[in-house]
């Protein structure tokens, strides 16, 4: 129980860093989640899939808001 809440603690920080724009602190967040998940499940600890999804999802999240940004300013400053 204690290493599927941590999980779900680190899911939950890394939204929030995700909502205030941090994309590469919620990376570090959510794929410490996935690394968390990984040794609960070596330890016989069920990690459900609904979580590992979101986990997923919101890492995936976090690279597409990281390229974005860098691919448009990169996009900008070409007509500037």
């Amino acid at each position: 129980a204690f290493l599927h809440q941590l999980v779900k603690n680190l899911l939950e920080e890394g939204n929030g860093l995700y909502r205030e724009k941090d994309y590469k602190l919620a990376l570090v967040q959510y794929v410490e989640a996935l690394n968390v998940a990984q040794y609960a499940e070596s330890d016989e600890v069920v990690i459900s899939k609904g979580l590992l999804e979101k986990l997923y999802v919101n890492r995936a999240a976090c690279y597409i808001s990281m390229v974005s940004v860098s691919k448009i300013l990169k996009f900008i400053g070409n007509f500037t």
